[in-house]
């Protein structure tokens, strides 16, 4: 079986800072943005993403439930915090 391993995605268009593979196959892309999400220019974040994989997701400093992006996910310190207890 076949595990997922971190690769460095470098197209001059796109800013993708996590990249995930298995295989050959990109599983996911993230973006990590160290500040609050109503900063953030969410348009060019999905630009960004735009990648065919079915994961994708955005890290930032903090996040309000308000704000999304299509089928990219929002998580802040506390959902790491949540996911790693």
């Amino acid at each position: 079986m076949w595990e997922l391993y971190f690769v460095i995605y470098n197209k001059p268009d796109q800013e993708i800072d996590v990249v995930l593979k298995k295989f050959k196959k990109i599983e996911i892309v993230g973006s990590i943005k160290w500040k609050k999400i109503d900063t953030v220019k969410l348009t060019s974040v999905k630009t960004n993403l735009n990648v065919d994989t079915k994961t994708k997701f955005l890290f930032v400093k903090e996040k309000n439930n308000k704000q999304k992006i299509d089928d990219i996910k929002i998580y802040d310190p506390n959902d790491l915090k949540k996911i790693c207890e």
